[in-house]
C-alpha cells in the first residue's frame, strides 16, 4: 500500500477551490453521448454481479476521456467487487489525482479498511478527509462507523447512531447495529429487532435469516426459531443450516423424537468434514472407548459403535430419542456457529 499523499491538513484552502473549480467548470466532452453510453453498460454489469464485464467498458470511457473521474471512480468500485485491491488503490489514486472529490477519498478508505488493524486506523483519515471536502457525504459517515466497530472502538455506536439518523432507510446499519448488540454483554433482543427490521426490507437475505434464527435460538425463542428456520426451508429446500436451527427449535420445546429425526436428515446431508465433528467423541469417552472406536475401519462399523456407546449414555433409555446424544449435538452446534474456528469444546 502506497502511504496517503493528499492529508487534507498540508493543502492552503484556496489551492484546493481553485483545483475543484476547474474541475467544475470542464465542458462536457464531445463524445459525452458515448461516454454514458458506456456508463449505463458498465453500471447494468455491475448491477448483475459482473465487475469483470464492467472492467473493459470503463477503460474505454478513460480512453476517450483520460481526465475522467467517474470512471476512475467506477472502476475502483469494479476492482473491489473483484478484491483487486490493487487495482482499486490505483483507481481512486488516480481519480484523486484528478479532482480531490470525497469519493475518492472514501474509496481509498475502503480499500485500507480491508486490511490489518493499523491500515484501517489509515482509512479513517481518508475517510475524515471525505467528510472535510462534504459533511453530508453519507458514504463516509457509513463507513467511519463501520471501521470503527472493525477496531472496536468505544465511539463505534456513536458513530452508527450518526450514521443511521443521516439514512435510516440504510440497511447496512441496520446490521452494524445487530453485530454492536451481541458483543459483550449482549443485548439479544435489541440484535433480534435489528436483524428483524433489516428482513422487511430484504427478505430474501437468506444469511441474514439464517442469523435470525439463531438468535432466536440463543434466546430461547424457540417457536419462533422453528418459524424463521421452517419458512427459510420450505422455499429453499437445499438450505441444509435450517435443518439444524429447526431441530434445536424442537428439541428446546422438548419434541425429542422430532428434534432426533430432524438432525439424522441434517447430518446425512452435511459434508463428511462437519459431520466429523458431531461423530467426535473425544471429549465424552474414555481412552479404551477413544481406543475402541479408532480400531474400527469399516463406516459402517463405526456408526453401529457410535449407536452403542451413546446407548450406554442415555439417561432415559425407555425413550425412543436418546437425550444425551440430543445434547451432544446441540453443544458442537453451538461451538461451531458461536466459538472461534480454531476452538473445538465440540462437547465439554
Amino acid at each position: 500500500m502506497q502511504t496517503r499523499i493528499f492529508p487534507f491538513a498540508t493543502f492552503a484552502l484556496f489551492a484546493v477551490s481553485a483545483f475543484d473549480a476547474a474541475a467544475k467548470d470542464r465542458q462536457p466532452h464531445p463524445r459525452q453521448a458515448e461516454i454514458d453510453s458506456l456508463f449505463r453498460a458498465a453500471q447494468q454489469a455491475m448491477d448483475a454481479g459482473n465487475a469483470s464485464a464492467a472492467l473493459p467498458l470503463l477503460q474505454q470511457v478513460t480512453n476517450i476521456d483520460p481526465k475522467n473521474d467517474r470512471a476512475c471512480l467506477k472502476t475502483g468500485d469494479a476492482c473491489l467487487m473483484l478484491k483487486d485491491m490493487e487495482g482499486a488503490e490505483k483507481a481512486f489514486r488516480k481519480a484523486l489525482s484528478i479532482r480531490l472529490s470525497p469519493e475518492a477519498y472514501d474509496g481509498i478508505g475502503r480499500v485500507l479498511m480491508e486490511g490489518n488493524r493499523g491500515q484501517i486506523g489509515q482509512a479513517m483519515e481518508y475517510f475524515r478527509d471525505a467528510l472535510t471536502r462534504n459533511w453530508d457525504y453519507y458514504e463516509a459517515h457509513f463507513h467511519i462507523a463501520q471501521a470503527e466497530w472493525k477496531l472496536k472502538d468505544l465511539d463505534a455506536k456513536k458513530a452508527m447512531d450518526e450514521a443511521l439518523k443521516r439514512n435510516p432507510d440504510d440497511t447496512r446499519i441496520y446490521l452494524l447495529l445487530a453485530e454492536w448488540y451481541q458483543a459483550p454483554p449482549p443485548d439479544l433482543l435489541r440484535a433480534i429487532q435489528w436483524y428483524e427490521r433489516y428482513l422487511q426490507r430484504r427478505p430474501d437475505d437468506m444469511e441474514i435469516a439464517h442469523r435470525l434464527s439463531d438468535l432466536y435460538l440463543r434466546n430461547k425463542q424457540f417457536e419462533k426459531a422453528r418459524d424463521q428456520a421452517a419458512a427459510q426451508f420450505a422455499s429453499h429446500p437445499d438450505r441444509v443450516p435450517e435443518l439444524a436451527v429447526l431441530a434445536l427449535s424442537c428439541l428446546g420445546q422438548g419434541d425429542l423424537m422430532k428434534a432426533d429425526s430432524l438432525f439424522t436428515v441434517y447430518l446425512d446431508r452435511i459434508d463428511p468434514t462437519e459431520r466429523s465433528y458431531y461423530e467426535d467423541i473425544r471429549f465424552v469417552a474414555t481412552p479404551s472407548e477413544i481406543q475402541a472406536y479408532q480400531s474400527q475401519a469399516d463406516p459402517q462399523a463405526r456408526r453401529n459403535f457410535l449407536r452403542r456407546f451413546w446407548a450406554m449414555r442415555n439417561p432415559t433409555p425407555a425413550d425412543d430419542a436418546n437425550r444425551r446424544l440430543l445434547e451432544h449435538y446441540r453443544r458442537v452446534y453451538t461451538a461451531r456457529t458461536r466459538f472461534s474456528d480454531w476452538q473445538k469444546p465440540w462437547d465439554r
